[in-house]
């Protein structure tokens, strides 16, 4: 009789968990701060935004955006801004949360995401949607400046979260970045995506510092776009699958 009720507890147990884990989440934007006085200018406040598709369930995928130099003050580049010919909420499927910071204070080269920590960052997000994220399936993807700062961005130190993939899209070049790009490869899968159709870089002596520790992949972007913006959304459709 205790072996049945023990059974009893265990299965209603389970089918608790697997309830909390597929409930579904109401669809939309959630704003919420995210060392907003540091990263953000006078005035400007919520800087972090996550973007719940339909048919969104608990328990989900995480992308995590860090944008790239953002002269323009812009809040939510890449996720509503006007500052980018795309926006990362049209093309996360169902099964995916994105969510991204904002800054606009010292946004650019060395100074961008100082500071940066995956682990806050993905409690906020959860603070803000009431999802629990699937911490085992978080892809981080920085573009441009986010990998041009050698202690912050892309390239700050991991905690407890390992991203199962981190996407370097179109970053620094050169020996230095890619000797700290290989050393990340060796903590986290990496892949690093760029194209040449604008900001000439030194990709040979990048990719001999890589050491084969990280793949790089050269991207075909359309005719007529800006090489540099065009290549965000065609690594994140191939990275999201």
């Amino acid at each position: 009789m205790k072996r049945t009720v023990l059974a009893g507890v265990v299965a209603a147990a389970a089918v608790g968990v697997w309830m909390i884990r597929n409930r579904p989440l109401a669809v939309g934007n959630y704003d919420f701060a995210y060392r907003d006085a540091e990263y953000l200018g006078p005035g400007q406040k919520l800087g972090g935004r996550a973007y719940v598709p339909p048919g969104a369930r608990n328990h989900a995928r995480l992308l995590v955006y860090l944008h790239g130099n953002n002269d323009g003050r812009q809040m939510h580049s890449g996720m509503g801004a006007t500052d980018t010919t795309y926006d990362l909420r049209k093309i996360v499927p169902a099964d995916t949360i994105v969510a991204a910071p904002s800054q606009t204070r010292n946004a650019s080269g060395a100074g961008l995401w100082s500071g940066w920590n995956l682990d806050a960052f993905v409690d906020a997000v959860e603070v803000a949607t009431g999802a629990a994220i699937d911490r085992s399936n978080v892809i981080l993807m920085g573009h441009s400046g986010a990998g041009c700062n050698a202690k912050g961005g892309l390239l700050a130190p991991l905690g407890t979260i390992k991203p199962r993939l981190a996407a370097v899209v179109d970053v620094c070049a050169g020996p230095a970045f890619g000797n700290a790009f290989g050393k990340l490869g060796e903590q986290v899968p990496v892949r690093v995506f760029y194209q040449t159709g604008s900001w000439p870089r030194d990709f040979a002596g990048f990719q001999t510092a890589l050491r084969g520790r990280a793949p790089l992949e050269k991207i075909a972007t359309p005719p007529g776009e800006s090489p540099h913006s065009a290549i965000v959304p065609i690594v994140a459709r191939r990275v999201l699958g």
